[in-house]
């Protein structure tokens, strides 16, 4: 089968150096066969020496260029501006979440017409703490075949971690919610993705209305898509960015997007743009990956650490988070609870 390209993404510079990792993670495996990348970031200068030697890389993307034909995403998906200075990045993402100017995951959708101007249909769409299980073939767990199956997907169809359907069985009336959103948004799910869909149908003017009454969604970490050509992907490409455009511009619509307490989730558009396209929605059990999640890198706004007696101190750089927090990563690390930052 022919490869997929991966989509990594980078935005501070504590998440541009966790691509970097990632992928020198990757190349560590010791399996010559792996998917190259595209890597979409707020300083591609950042990557313009590691893409040469790495070899790796077939195009470094500027998010600031490529949202540059949609001016109301700066307006409406919220990124700091100091790209290259840790505190001052910190500082501004903060301040912008006071003041309801979230960041947007799906902020990673802008790789989507590069990777069909280079000839990719296949695409894995993934953050940086993802790791691609390379080493699963290198000591023998699975066959290269068995890897590569579980990219062998349909046509025009969207593999992505914990897929899950939100829907009103018609027999019993009885509602299934998604418990990666929640049963607030899952309530309003069907609602605002119906209101979207029509919105679509306007737009392009297309005469295939009608009321979403089964939403298929995935989580975010892991996404990968099988469409039938490039030109498939700039399709999906402009049908969820008019979705991302809809379910920001509207106040109503954009409280459904909440997630987190600090950014904007992405599941009801992206649901809406894969059912408007006609993108099938599969579970991708983590058989050839799995997520760690580094705590040092929202260093500003870190997790909570439940189970170990407290929470991290806040950092103003990755190093101030490092040093504040060294005897709860001691602590952490004892217990195997601390992920390994460098590739093994």
């Amino acid at each position: 089968m022919d490869k997929p390209v991966i989509s990594l993404w980078g935005l501070g510079p504590s998440y541009r150096r966790r691509v970097k990792l990632n992928i020198l993670d990757a190349m560590s495996m010791g399996y010559d066969n792996m998917m190259d990348y595209v890597v979409l970031t707020d300083y591609p200068e950042d990557f313009t020496e590691f893409a040469e030697q790495t070899g790796k890389i077939k195009a470094i993307i500027d998010i600031n260029k490529a949202r540059e034909p949609y001016p109301w995403s700066p307006e409406l998906e919220h990124i700091p501006s100091a790209s290259t200075d840790e505190k001052e990045y910190g500082k501004q993402y903060v301040k912008n979440m006071s003041q309801g100017k979230m960041f947007s995951y799906s902020l990673h959708r802008f790789s989507f017409p590069t990777i069909a101007e280079l000839g990719y249909n296949k695409i894995v769409f993934m953050d940086g703490d993802v790791k691609i299980r390379y080493d699963k073939i290198v000591n023998g767990e699975l066959t290269e075949e068995q890897f590569w199956e579980e990219f062998d997907t349909p046509v025009n169809s969207m593999k992505g971690c914990v897929a899950e359907t939100v829907y009103i069985e018609k027999e019993t009336l009885q509602f299934h919610k998604a418990q990666a959103m929640g049963w607030d948004q899952s309530m309003l799910a069907l609602q605002a993705c119906s209101i979207m869909y029509y919105e679509l149908c306007k737009k392009h003017k297309a005469n295939k209305y009608y009321l979403v009454q089964r939403l298929p969604i995935t989580e975010g970490p892991f996404r990968y898509y099988h469409l039938e050509s490039p030109d498939k992907v700039k399709e999906v490409f402009d049908i969820w960015n008019d979705c991302m455009e809809l379910a920001l511009s509207n106040m109503h619509l954009r409280t459904c997007q909440h997630c987190g307490g600090y950014m904007l989730c992405d599941y009801m558009p992206i649901a809406t743009a894969n059912l408007y396209c006609g993108v099938q929605v599969l579970n991708f059990p983590n058989t050839v990956y799995n997520r760690q999640i580094h705590f040092e890198d929202r260093y500003f706004i870190p997790p909570g650490v439940p189970g170990f007696g407290g929470n991290f101190n806040i950092g103003e750089s990755l190093d101030d988070f490092m040093e504040k927090n060294k005897e709860l990563k001691q602590m952490m690390d004892e217990h195997k609870a601390w992920p390994h930052t460098e590739p093994y």
